[in-house]
């Protein structure tokens, strides 16, 4: 909003190059490691690390975290676009449990906004929830290098906005490297990196180990997995693949030889995902060692047809030399600090009996369930909540209970699933929903925090009713209606193994009998005026350009839209409006029929932008103060480290007022440097930006010929037209430097200025227009009455100046 002081961070930031936009620079970078995949097949659940070359170049790193399945897919000079385009290729094809990016240093460096890099940080993120939901993500901030001093504030904001992202989001992660890289007084710690300056060393590499490594130990310790078990005969193992198989998930297969086994174990269990785990299955007492029984159901919905077909069973009386069995096993290994989830499956059809067992899962805490294995198809038993005993081990056991009426009493296991998770933490409420009073049509929001142990399963009631997509911890009425007084909302949360639910926040809705009000008037430009309201409006009256008036009506309202949010109106006008303004609103309407019948108004004022660019040395900066600097306006600096780099920006020029625009400098093609021998005594601007500029040369000077210097302005108002006021000084010669200053955008323009020994003159280009796109091209040549040697030409000073609006064709 014009007249607010803001904080301007100028950036020197090179130009995107062209090249570095095709993504297809890589394609030899990604057949390389679909050529790896060929030969050594990647783990299951990878911890996959992606990215640009601080990524690559980090070859140990698999070796740095041994504890995981890490894979490595990071291609040198990568851009956040970059791993979008191969996204299939280098990540989703994968599958991995974790996904660590490091992407943004490039893209700032080449030119990037931070707008622009966070948006694809967020795509990224959308690709990943759609097509690997069970990933997690870890965004590694970019890291501060010496070698891109020029890009450090892009890149602390980028970082501050990617781990605000991670702030909302369970299943997001923001490591914080760029902090821990950065000295005492905030600078890049120089022994991090090699000799270019911008990759690490082993030293740096070692820094990340330990600040990665302490994410991955905190993000592994949250993160459970999941063990299904078949126990049949060994010719009817359960495998993964297509029907009677799994095709989705892996098993392990307690056989007959091993579950008939006083001996029996399985080392090395593989969870759902095929990774093999420390684990075992050791037998206690084993199943009746005759065989399986082989009269389970191949209808199941549950599990797999070669897991629920047959089971392991036990028995009491005498059944084929086996009498007294009854089945019991350990699982070994298994973390203390976790919980157990499980879930026993058995089917024997064609019984006409009761053949119901006790299930019992015994660790540091004990509990059972009874369960009936006849005519089974779909049914199953869930102990929750077990958790190991002090050495890892949680005893299964089976026994008849006293429904069971079978002559054997037999008892029967055909599948199990075992789900590992994070010990659980009960749902506590620390923020409940609010009774609430809103006027009708109006939204309203309700709100509830818990404290315990994520993730969390929400579901949100209005009268006792789940309603339809409510699952966040927020839910709100886009528009509240008089039928919904008196209403109650109420949520339930729950994670693996608690649940809770608040109180029950009463809505009440009241009647909207007041008249909208107009809140503030912003100007767009000179031809578009925004005005905002304190509550949605019917479209009808808010789009009619008869109830707006500015200036009296002496400027004619050409269009009205209500924008989607209903409280805003985008006014189009038929001339433009200068200076002070006023907009009066009557007959607009809100959404309960409330009609503005006594005028509301609002103010505003177009004040010009003047904007004003130094040239110069970076030892004598133009800044607000008193001489040599401006006591009057802000200023913006092109310093020489600016003006010699190609692609180098200014970001966000301030006004002489010190408030941002929208408008940025690029340099084209370089200057040669920065000349000290302008004057200190110009009446038209102060010391500090007469006293030096900028130069090109077209014969040879140190070492640079053919240097003519060019500079485009981006994000101007193709509504508007600038003049452009130049000046320099160069003191001590007396031939002919006189450089020509030649302006394009949708028109062009020349004007020249003889730099030697100027003092007080200027020259003004006027009514000058950008192109569509908001874009003027400055370059600078010498004139033919430019008789230096080596045809110097110069640039000190820049002023640029809209001119009032004029609405063209």
């Amino acid at each position: 909003i014009a007249g607010l002081l803001a904080v301007v961070l100028l950036s020197m930031i090179p130009l995107i190059d062209a090249r570095a936009q095709d993504p297809t620079r890589f394609e030899a970078d990604i057949q390389a490691f679909e050529s790896i995949d060929r030969v050594s097949p990647p783990p299951a659940d990878p911890v996959l690390f992606v990215g640009s070359s601080s990524i690559r170049m980090w070859t140990d790193v698999a070796a740095a975290f041994p504890d995981y399945p890490v894979m490595n897919r990071g291609f040198g000079g990568s851009y956040m676009s970059d791993l979008l385009y191969y996204f299939d290729r280098v990540v989703a094809v994968y599958e991995p449990a974790l996904i660590l990016v490091y992407e943004g240093d490039n893209d700032l460096a080449g030119g990037k906004s931070v707008d622009v890099v966070y948006s694809e940080y967020v795509e990224f993120l959308a690709k990943v929830k759609k097509q690997l939901p069970a990933a997690d993500v870890a965004f590694i901030a970019v890291k501060p290098s010496p070698s891109r001093l020029a890009v450090l504030e892009a890149m602390r904001q980028l970082n501050a906005r990617l781990e605000a992202l991670a702030e909302n989001d369970s299943d997001l992660w923001f490591i914080d490297v760029f902090t821990p890289m950065l000295d005492g007084a905030g600078q890049p710690r120089a022994e991090l990196f090699g000799s270019d300056m911008l990759h690490m060393n082993a030293t740096g590499y070692a820094l990340w180990k330990n600040i990665v490594g302490a994410m991955l130990d905190e993000w592994s310790a949250g993160k459970g997995q999941s063990f299904l078990f078949d126990f049949g005969p060994s010719d009817a193992i359960t495998k993964n693949g297509p029907a009677p198989d799994d095709p989705a998930n892996y098993w392990n297969n307690v056989t007959d030889k091993v579950g008939g086994s006083a001996t029996g174990s399985l080392r090395g269990l593989v969870n759902t995902r095929n990774r093999a785990t420390s684990l075992m299955l050791r037998m206690v007492s084993p199943f009746n060692g005759s065989g399986p029984n082989r009269n389970g159901t191949t209808q199941s919905t549950v599990f797999p047809a070669n897991a629920t077909q047959d089971s392991l069973y036990g028995n009491t009386a005498d059944w084929q030399g086996f009498a007294n069995v009854t089945p019991s096993f350990k699982l070994v290994g298994l973390d203390p600090e976790r919980t157990y989830n499980f879930t026993f499956y058995a089917s024997r059809m064609g019984a006409a009996d009761i053949r119901e067992a006790d299930y019992t899962a015994t660790g540091f805490n004990s509990a059972s369930t009874p369960y009936d294995a006849a005519n089974n198809v779909d049914g199953t038993a869930v102990l929750v909540g077990i958790i190991p005993d002090a050495e890892g081990a949680i005893t299964i056991s089976l026994a008849p209970t006293d429904r069971n009426n079978n002559a054997y009493r037999f008892v029967y296991l055909g599948a199990m699933r075992m789900d590992e998770i994070p010990q659980q933490q009960p749902v506590v409420f620390v923020k409940e929903p609010a009774d609430q009073t809103v006027e009708e049509l109006r939204p309203v929001t309700f709100a509830a925090a818990v404290d315990s142990t994520p993730p969390y399963t929400i579901q949100w009631f209005k009268n006792g009713q789940p309603i339809r997509d409510a699952n966040e911890f927020t839910y709100t009425i886009d528009s509240a209606t008089l039928d919904l007084d008196g209403s109650v909302f109420s949520v339930k949360v729950s994670n693996e193994l608690y649940s809770a639910t608040s109180r029950q926040a009463v809505l009440h809705v009241i009647p909207d009998v007041n008249v909208p009000a107009l809140l503030s008037v912003e100007v767009v430009n000179g031809l578009t005026l925004r005005l905002t309201f304190d509550e949605r409006l019917d479209p009808i009256s808010a789009a009619a350009i008869e109830n707006y008036r500015v200036n009296g009506g002496q400027i004619a309202v050409a269009a009205a839209t209500l924008e989607a949010d209903g409280l805003t109106v985008t006014l189009t006008l038929a001339t433009p409006v200068t200076g002070a303004f006023d907009v009066a609103v009557l007959g607009v309407r809100d959404l309960a029929g409330n009609e503005i019948v006594e005028e509301a108004t609002g103010s505003g004022e177009i004040r010009a932008q003047v904007i004003l660019v130094d040239f110069g040395s970076s030892a004598t900066p133009t800044t607000t103060g008193p001489s040599p600097d401006d006591p009057a306006n802000a200023w913006n600096n092109v310093t020489d480290a600016i003006g010699t780099a190609v692609g180098a920006q200014l970001r966000n020029l301030v006004t002489t007022e010190n408030v941002a625009t929208s408008v940025s400098l690029v340099i084209l093609t370089r200057f040669g440097g920065a000349n000290t021998n302008g004057t200190l005594a110009s009446p038209l601007f102060p010391a500090d930006a007469t006293r030096d500029s900028l130069f090109g040369n077209t014969e040879t000077f140190n070492g640079l010929a053919n240097v003519f210097p060019s500079f485009k302005l981006t994000g101007l108002d193709p509504m508007r037209t600038y003049d452009f006021t130049f000046y320099a000084s160069r003191l001590g010669v007396t031939d002919n430097r006189e450089t020509g200053y030649t302006v394009t955008g949708f028109n062009s323009g020349f004007i020249a200025l003889n730099a030697t020994a100027n003092v007080d003159k200027s020259v003004t280009l006027t009514d000058m227009v950008p192109t569509a796109a908001g874009e003027i091209t400055i370059s600078l040549a010498p004139t033919a009455a430019n008789n230096n040697a080596n045809h110097f030409t110069y640039l000190g000073v820049l002023k640029i100046e809209p001119t009032p609006i004029t609405p063209r064709q």
